[in-house]
């Protein structure tokens, strides 16, 4: 009963978090395409359009499938998402701790990083486990164990790419590089840097 209450709450939970960031993101995007818009409509009333458009068909799923279709999707849906949690989560990881990317003030660096990887590495051991017992299984798709470990095996393939890859940028200053030159400018020119640089 606690693992179930647990796990209710962990879902509402990210399911709240993953809503709230599709929506916003989604009313940022709308309101730099139509800034004419964000003039002529008031705040409140576009705020509630786009919930209002993220959250429509949720509604009409459940309520013309009632909530045992609900439920259905969201664990299938789950299960999509953590198969494809390290295709995203690997390259986020190569990225925040590459040098060449964001630079040497700014790369996770150490005790950071390593948990960073062990977690992703533990998360991709999980996702291959899964995969495995699900292609084999009788109630999944009842593979042969070569023909499961091949699609493994591609599977841990891509994420050993992604992992392996190097991230590269072009040859002239990087941001990072440009935006210190800035600071340095400012301060022997006796003014101070914008609020809004980084």
């Amino acid at each position: 009963q606690l693992a179930r209450s647990s796990f209710a709450v962990a879902m509402l939970a990210a399911g709240t978090s993953a809503s709230f960031t599709g929506v916003l993101s989604t009313q940022y995007i709308l309101e730099g395409f139509y800034s004419s818009i964000r003039a002529a409509i008031p705040p409140w009333l576009l705020r509630l359009v786009t919930r209002g458009l993220a959250l429509a068909p949720a509604y009409w799923a459940v309520s013309r499938y009632g909530d045992d279709i609900a439920a259905e999707v969201v664990e299938q849906a789950q299960i999509v998402v953590n198969v494809s949690i390290p295709f995203s989560l690997i390259p986020l990881i190569a990225y925040l701790t590459s040098e060449t990317k964001v630079g040497t003030h700014y790369a996770l660096k150490g005790v950071v990083a390593t948990a960073l990887w062990c977690i992703c590495l533990g998360i991709t051991a999980l996702n291959v486990y899964a995969i495995f017992n699900f292609l084999i299984d009788d109630d999944g798709l009842d593979m042969s164990r070569s023909a499961a470990a091949f699609i493994c095996g591609i599977y841990m393939g891509t994420c050993a790419h992604l992992a392996m890859h190097v991230p590269t940028v072009p040859a002239e200053q990087g941001w990072w590089e440009r935006d210190l030159d800035d600071k340095a400018a400012n301060r022997g020119a006796g003014t101070t840097s914008s609020p809004m640089s980084v």
